[in-house]
């Protein structure tokens, strides 16, 4: 739920533009609109052909924190492709499998 006067993080697609906070002026069915006219998607936070926005900075430093930690899991997995590790059982994979994947595993 998003109200008028709360604030965003916006995170642009370019490295010309920096980083900085933006007020949502109005709440739309579709679109928030921001003070600076910009229109977010309320789904996706993305402003079309300018950048994503993220509920706060500290939101955003969470996601960048989580990706690089992701890439270094299937880096460190890479040697593992074709054979589990030693000393790994059925039943570790499939936890790590049921945490990653949920019911869909």
């Amino acid at each position: 739920m998003f109200t008028i006067g709360q604030k965003l993080w916006l995170v642009p697609f370019t490295r010309y533009y920096r980083q900085q906070e933006v007020e949502i002026a109005n709440v739309g069915r579709k679109y928030l609109t921001l003070t600076n006219k910009n229109r977010v998607d309320k789904d996706t936070l993305i402003i079309s052909n300018i950048g994503a926005c993220y509920l706060s900075e500290d939101a955003y430093r969470a996601s960048i924190a989580t990706e690089e930690a992701w890439k270094e899991l299937l880096k460190r997995l890479e040697p593992h492709r074709w054979k589990a590790p030693d000393g790994i059982s059925f039943d570790e994979i499939e936890q790590v499998g049921k945490l990653i994947f949920s019911d869909a595993w």
